[in-house]
């Protein structure tokens, strides 16, 4: 009798439930291949998108500077297929790296 006496004073106290996961970290947790992947073509592309930036500026430079206007039109030419060249590989790349990843479930 004692026995139930004391297990009937002593309440019963259920685990706490598990804190609630942030989104981004569940995101990050199943999918982390594909996350990398995204993250580092981002990063590639904005850095050569800043380069060609300088390229940009650099051409209004020798426009103020007095340069031949032909020769600055072939050189627009050439920076204009640099951006969309640059826009097409890592496009592709990520495209090809996320259908790795989402189709065939390998590491791109």
């Amino acid at each position: 009798m004692s026995s139930c006496y004391t297990d009937c004073m002593i309440p019963k106290i259920e685990p706490p439930s598990p804190p609630r996961r942030n989104f981004l970290i569940e995101i990050w947790e199943e999918n982390r291949e594909a996350v990398k992947a995204l993250l580092a073509d981002t990063f590639l592309a904005l850095i050569a998108f800043a380069g060609l930036f300088v390229l940009f500026l650099e051409l209004r430079g020798m426009e103020r500077a007095g340069y031949p206007t032909e020769r600055i039109q072939v050189f627009e030419t050439v920076h204009y297929w640099g951006y969309l060249i640059v826009l097409v590989l890592f496009m592709a790349d990520l495209i090809m790296k996320l259908f790795t990843f989402f189709f065939l479930k390998r590491k791109p």
